[in-house]
């Protein structure tokens, strides 16, 4: 059973804030800022104890609103769970952006 998680972002998303973004989550540079249709603005995968947990960072279309989706197609320990999310509020603070919600995926 796969571990998956949807973390919505509170925060203003300009190019600098991207950029922190993508550096501090190490993050590929995909997706224009200036285009409205992009969506996929950066994806990753990072190894946590020898599994692999996709990292992709996403803008809605139609409510602008931003998201990082991660997930594992394995089940990952509570403690790398918590680690996890960790990382992922860390990078975003780093960036001045903020966590507005966090979503596990059944």
């Amino acid at each position: 059973m796969a571990d998956s998680w949807v973390f919505r972002i509170s925060g203003a998303v300009d190019r600098p804030v991207l950029d922190r973004l993508r550096a501090e989550l190490g993050l590929s540079k995909v997706g224009r800022l200036a285009d409205d249709w992009d969506e996929l603005f950066g994806e990753a995968e990072w190894a946590i104890q020898g599994k692999v947990v996709r990292v992709e960072l996403w803008r809605d279309v139609d409510s602008q609103e931003w998201r990082l989706e991660l997930e594992s197609p394995d089940p990952l320990p509570e403690a790398e769970k918590v680690s996890l999310g960790e990382r992922v509020q860390a990078g975003l603070r780093l960036a001045g952006l903020e966590v507005a919600s966090i979503i596990k995926r059944p």
